[in-house]
């Protein structure tokens, strides 16, 4: 009978080793799992920040681009509104011209 108890408890034993070999290897395996995950998070994290560093960049010039437009319209206002004012003033030296060839004419 004690024999018997014997081969049981080194069964059980191989049967605790073989458990214990299985959780060691799934530790090992997690760690591995682990490890990669927070390298790709690192990197994930890298790229994120260089796109936000663009974005950042993109929408300064976005800006930029805007109040250059802003202001272009504006020069595009101001030279509609001088070139309307030479119109009126060569019109009126052309009046000017007229009127005093047509009281030369007159004399």
């Amino acid at each position: 009978m004690e024999g018997k108890k014997v081969a049981i408890e080194v069964k059980e034993l191989d049967v605790l080793e073989q458990k214990i070999k299985k959780a060691a290897d799934l530790v090992r395996t997690l760690r591995r799992e682990r490890d990669t995950a927070r390298t790709k998070q690192q990197e994930t994290q890298e790229r994120f920040d260089r796109l936000q560093t663009e974005f950042r960049a993109m929408e300064k010039e976005r800006q930029g681009a805007a109040a250059m437009s802003e202001e272009l319209r504006l020069l595009q206002e101001e030279r509609q509104t001088v070139r309307g004012r030479v119109t009126r003033m060569l019109e009126m030296m052309a009046a000017i011209d007229d009127s005093a060839a047509q009281a030369q004419s007159d004399h």
